[in-house]
């Protein structure tokens, strides 16, 4: 299980950001997730939109997102659950099309899907001996934002964050299970 003791989280606020806005401005990516308030959110994805930063917004943990940020991230990575919270009882086919190449939906071991513009697309999971899923969607966002800031193509990108996920599954708890790089580019998982 998974607790959230949110005293640091709660400090990210706006002005905090705003310390870090010129590290942002840098960046090759920025990824955020729900675990700070809302208007932070927001705000990082006002930023990112100032300064042309490809933002990735993880919808984790689920609660409904204001629109201008689902129009502001670049990607936005939900899990079947957290699509629900954001999109309703909207099918996701029909969402998936309103989104193309940018609503990115992890179905665990069956991998990721999103429309590419003219299909949707499933980029298979690993088959791996699961221990703990605590931390596997955490795993799959860093791993897909690094490989976007390295260029890789979203397929690729996707793939290398798939392969990620499913290591660090292997393993016991969030961060005792994310595997390395090296971990992540050797050896065969199919």
């Amino acid at each position: 299980s998974i607790v959230v003791v949110k005293a640091a989280n709660d400090l990210v606020t706006p002005d905090y950001v705003d310390r870090a806005a010129e590290v942002i401005q840098g960046s090759d990516i920025v990824l955020i997730q729900q675990e700070i308030p809302e208007e932070t959110v927001v705000h990082v994805s006002d930023l990112c939109a100032k300064y042309g930063v490809p933002l990735i917004l993880n919808p984790a943990p689920a609660r409904p997102v204001p629109q201008s940020v689902i129009e502001k991230a670049v990607y936005i990575t939900p899990n079947e659950h957290e699509a629900l919270v954001l999109f309703g009882e909207e099918p996701l086919g029909e969402v998936l099309r309103r989104y193309p190449n940018k609503l990115i939906v992890t179905e665990g071991k069956k991998g990721v899907r999103y429309y590419d513009g003219s299909q949707e697309v499933v980029v298979p999971g690993y088959k791996v001996e699961a221990v703990d899923t605590t931390g596997a969607g955490d795993t799959f966002n860093g791993a897909f934002a690094v490989a976007l800031a390295e260029g890789m193509s979203l397929s690729d990108s996707l793939d290398f964050a798939n392969r990620a996920a499913a290591l660090s599954v292997t393993e016991f708890g969030a961060q005792g299970g994310m595997p390395t790089r090296r971990e992540v580019e050797g050896g065969s998982l199919r």
